[in-house]
């Protein structure tokens, strides 16, 4: 059984989780916003990507097979029981990582090389983005948006933006974004995705770089976008992945993601009832 709980007004979307099962978007209509400001950072320390991992004082296991960003902080280790996350069930339910060898967390601005899932931003910043570096030691790296289609209806259209960001430069990589359709019950996938397009940066001299600044920044918009059917209670993933971890890598993030149905339920609904107001209209005269 899913619970709900309401977080706006018209076209709301409940950011649910149950205890240790695993959290989701809980789509209802209308747009989902996320701008990354929550993910975790040392004022004025750059933190290397490890497992576990100290950040500002709080030290963070994971369990190597996936992160649940919204899980909570487990003491108890990197086991293959951890529910280990970063503690952000109000703020980023549904987002999860993977490393294909190891997951991984750091907190930085560019200036570390060990691969994982990366806090990108200003050492003293709370303008945070979300971001993956992959190295030999962490493998390629995933993360992903879990949303469950809770409107009622099938969707078959989605608009997608957010903002590319180059926080550490070096030999060009790239991070390809796409989905997969699955049951609600389904794992963070980390192969099989539907491509939807791919960010990348010319190579350059390694090392830290600006990633606020528009000439480290690709804006991406996808408007109505064609996706496999995705139907009442399933669920779908938006994954980022990078391309491959061999060679010195990138630190690419993205940041103020806004997604959406199209069209939205709620304006199909309203359609349908003008349609059924005018034939009604109709007999009557």
């Amino acid at each position: 059984m899913r619970r709900y709980s309401l977080f706006g007004l018209v076209g709301a979307l409940a950011l649910a989780q149950t205890g240790a099962a695993q959290s989701f978007v809980d789509y209802t209509g209308g747009i989902y916003n996320q701008t990354f400001d929550s993910l975790p950072f040392s004022n004025n320390v750059s933190v290397s990507e490890a497992n576990p991992v100290t950040v500002s004082g709080q030290t963070y296991f994971f369990n190597n097979g996936s992160l649940d960003f919204a899980a909570a902080i487990d003491s108890t280790g990197p086991t293959n029981s951890s529910t280990g996350g970063l503690g952000l069930s109000s703020t980023m339910s549904g987002w999860y990582g993977s490393g294909a060898i190891t997951t991984r967390v750091g907190a930085q601005l560019g200036d570390q090389t060990q691969g994982g899932i990366i806090s990108f931003g200003g050492l003293a910043s709370g303008n945070r983005a979300l971001g993956l570096e992959s190295a030999n030691g962490s493998g390629i790296t995933t993360f992903a948006l879990k949303l469950v289609n809770d409107t009622g209806s099938s969707i078959s259209a989605i608009n997608l933006s957010f903002v590319g960001e180059l926080w550490r430069q070096a030999t060009a990589k790239t991070v390809n974004f796409g989905y997969v359709v699955a049951n609600t019950s389904a794992s963070l996938p980390t192969s099989g995705s539907t491509s939807l397009g791919s960010i990348s940066f010319t190579g350059g001299s390694a090392g830290p770089v600006d990633g606020t600044l528009g000439v480290n920044q690709t804006n991406i918009n996808l408007t109505a976008a064609s996706i496999s059917n995705w139907g009442d209670n399933q669920a779908l993933w938006l994954t980022w992945q990078t391309a491959t971890a061999a060679g010195s890598s990138q630190g690419i993030a993205i940041d103020n993601l806004s997604f959406s149905a199209v069209p939205e339920p709620s304006t199909l609904a309203l359609v349908g009832l003008g349609v059924l107001g005018m034939l009604s209209l109709r007999r009557r005269q």
